[in-house]
């Protein structure tokens, strides 16, 4: 799981949307599919990522054995309120494979309506669904553990995002 959580990093930061394969298939691969992505040839990347590996051929070594991409938000698909180069169209080639994206952040600032603002104000379609933030987990939490219903309070300390999760 290492190797392809690095090697997704490095692909969508030294790789060109043009190195992906359409004809790569989105069907359902196995485990054994996916420990293959191990075993595939990896060169090391720049200093600046010496602890990221790359991949040698991004459309060969990684789509046709991953279904789902998870991808953190800050300083991956943003850095403040600017989307990283490359990152629509790469968005947009994976849609395309069928592939399934997810966005995670452990940043409470916002609730799941906001990031979908935030996506959306950077031309990234983006559904509300697929975005997982620190703060929509917390809610997740105490509703799948029956909090509400257990008579206890809850105290808040942080962003607006919580408050912003607990109150849907």
């Amino acid at each position: 799981m290492h190797i392809a959580r690095s090697s997704l990093s490095a692909a969508l930061m030294a790789t060109s949307v043009r190195a992906f394969s359409p004809a790569a298939s989105s069907s359902f691969r196995s485990s054994a599919a996916i420990s293959n992505l191990s075993s595939r040839t990896f060169s090391s990347t720049t200093s600046l990522n010496a602890n990221v590996l790359k991949l040698t051929e991004p459309a060969k070594d990684l789509l046709p054995d991953v279904d789902v991409f998870i991808f953190d938000c800050d300083g991956v698909i943003w850095r403040g309120d600017s989307v990283i180069e490359g990152i629509p169209e790469t968005l947009e080639k994976l849609r395309a494979l069928g592939k399934k994206m997810y966005f995670v952040t452990n940043n409470s600032t916002k609730s799941r309506k906001g990031y979908k603002k935030k996506f959306d104000s950077l031309g990234l379609d983006v559904p509300a669904e697929e975005i997982f933030s620190s703060s929509f987990a917390a809610a997740a939490y105490l509703e799948q553990t029956n909090f509400k219903e257990s008579g206890k309070k809850v105290y808040v300390v942080g962003e607006v995002g919580i408050q912003e999760e607990l109150d849907l």
